[in-house]
């Protein structure tokens, strides 16, 4: 070694703070992938789609509970021809996974493309986070974001319409159900849409591509297999378990006791427990292969 060689004292030291653990890391990455979705830190155009569909979601919670309310007012309650003709939580549930659908091809690929877009993933990723960690923490982001999207509206309409209703009691013994009903639904359409989203914003660098692919599975591909699944040939009924946009809205139905209406896994024979199944084993299916994708990544 050389006699020349001198140690410079450059001032650092050691992290003296409070150390928070492995939970408060995956909760700063949870909060960074909220802060991504609604534009945070970023441009004024990066916030524009989202608070939008944010403010549209409220608005209609507020303009259909509203109905209920001046129904109830005017009425004095709600007699059973006029609630006929206000929307239930049933079609409610239409409306805003068409709100989330839109809103997770916007925002849902920028909660997992940048960090491999950037060449950063290697950081995020060292210890003591581990793919899992990383992986439920972005999850999490995912169901706060478009979750809350879709239960916080039907928890308005509930409390609006027992607001005006003139047996609260009863009221509460009659509309129970939709205090589980709305969980479960909820959580039908979070995997149906988040399980196609995530695998394409896996597998594809570019947010705007990511998202055509999402749509373009929802859309165009699975009606299609929808609509193959009518053809007079053995087996052809089948390919209606790959209309994945179908079996939330017949999750949906089922749960709530609606009439399931004209679909393709109807027309094919089949019961709506099993659109349930198909979400579940897709649901698993899909994060096993966004996990080995990432370990490979790791």
């Amino acid at each position: 070694m050389s006699d020349d060689a001198i140690i410079v004292d450059r001032g650092y030291r050691t992290w003296d703070g409070e150390r928070g653990g492995i939970g408060t890391i995956r909760w700063a990455i949870t909060v960074d992938a909220l802060r991504r979705a609604f534009g945070l830190g970023r441009r004024a155009r990066a916030k524009i789609f989202p608070w939008a569909m944010l403010a549209l979601a409220s608005l209609i919670a507020l303009v259909v509970t509203g109905l209920y309310v001046a129904a109830g007012v005017v009425a004095g309650g709600l007699p059973a021809e006029l609630l006929a003709e206000l929307p239930s939580h049933a079609e409610l549930f239409g409306w805003y996974s068409a709100i989330a659908l839109v809103f997770v091809a916007a925002v849902g690929p920028g909660m997992l493309i940048p960090e491999r877009r950037d060449g950063t993933l290697g950081l995020v990723l060292s210890r003591p986070l581990t793919v899992n960690d990383y992986l439920l923490a972005k999850a999490l982001a995912y169901v706060l974001v478009v979750g809350s999207i879709q239960v916080v509206p039907q928890l308005v309409l509930w409390i609006g319409r027992g607001a005006v209703a003139t047996d609260a009691l009863a009221y509460v013994n009659e509309a129970g159900p939709v205090l589980w009903q709305v969980p479960v639904v909820a959580a039908a359409t979070l995997l149906a849409q988040g399980t196609i989203m995530m695998v394409a914003a896996t597998w594809i660098n570019r947010p705007g591509i990511a998202a055509a692919a999402f749509l373009g599975v929802w859309a165009a591909i699975a009606p299609i297999m929808g609509e193959l699944s009518g053809l007079d040939v053995p087996g052809a009924r089948f390919l209606a378990l790959g209309n994945v946009n179908e079996h939330s809205s017949i999750v949906g139905n089922w749960v709530f006791g609606e009439p399931q209406g004209i679909t393709s896994m109807r027309s094919a024979g089949f019961d709506p427990w099993l659109s349930a199944v198909i979400i579940v084993v897709l649901a698993v299916a899909a994060a096993v292969m966004v996990q080995r994708r990432y370990r490979s990544l790791a």
